[in-house]
């Protein structure tokens, strides 16, 4: 088993970590992409909603109901919050993702590197072990001599 053949197995299994880090990469950028979609929609309700509560006029409006009013824009406050500090982990985690898909990336390209490397010096060997070949052939059939010592 030549070292090109013993190298087979770890570019394989490079190969597949690469595939791996690259889908949980992509992954990670779609969860990055729902939580800023439900981050906007969240602000956009707030604005509707306040917007929607000023336009109504709130005059004459009890206690109660400006109260009411007052808890549930808390309660959308703090979802906006919560959903922010989300699309901050999301985007700490696709980073993470996204340096662990480099890393696994360039450990691939190494192998490859590696491999086309033995490869060239593979046919380099070949090569010349069959040049070495003619060239005995070649000395056989002109009884020893060599085509150089002709001249």
């Amino acid at each position: 088993m030549n070292r090109l053949q013993r190298l087979e197995p770890i570019k394989d299994l490079a190969e597949r970590r690469e595939k791996q880090a690259a889908q949980a990469f992509g992954e990670s950028r779609q969860k990055l992409e729902a939580g800023r979609k439900s981050l906007n929609s969240l602000v956009a309700f707030r604005e509707s909603y306040s917007q929607r509560f000023n336009l109504s006029g709130n005059q004459g409006l009890g206690v109660r109901r400006l109260q009411e009013y007052r808890a549930f824009l808390d309660k959308i406050n703090k979802a906006i919050a919560d959903q922010e500090q989300q699309v901050q982990r999301a985007e700490r985690e696709l980073e993470e993702k996204k340096r662990l898909w480099e890393e696994a990336h360039g450990r691939v390209l190494g192998m490859q590197t590696l491999c086309d490397k033995l490869n060239t010096e593979a046919y380099k060997l070949e090569q010349k072990r069959e040049q070495g070949e003619y060239d005995d052939r070649a000395s056989r059939r002109n009884g020893g001599k060599t085509s150089l010592s002709m001249f």
